[in-house]
């Protein structure tokens, strides 16, 4: 079994963030997001949607808080917001 340490993880989450297309005035991601945003991307890239729920699951953080990073990836035009109130999941931008 090849179990990944969270070291090399975030170094595949960083490496796979740099082949999608920059955003705004930033050369590339990786210039913008922290570790839990890049687990975040790391989560919707595997699984392909991400709630705030599996966002507190994974991060180990209140909801408000795991709510204020999804909403963070928004509005940096990372991930796609999709439903509402208690059905609202994120989705990657592929722009």
């Amino acid at each position: 079994m090849n179990i990944l340490s969270p070291v090399s993880s975030i170094e595949k989450v960083k490496d796979q963030i740099l082949t999608l297309q920059t955003f705004g005035k930033h050369k590339n991601l990786i210039d913008v997001l922290n570790t839990d945003e890049l687990k975040v991307v790391d989560f919707v890239l595997t699984v392909g949607k991400i709630t705030s729920n599996d966002a507190v699951d994974i991060l180990h953080t209140p909801k408000r808080t795991a709510q204020s990073k999804l909403k963070r990836l928004e509005k940096t035009r990372i991930l796609i917001k999709k439903g509402a109130g208690p059905s609202t999941y994120y989705i990657l931008s592929r722009k």
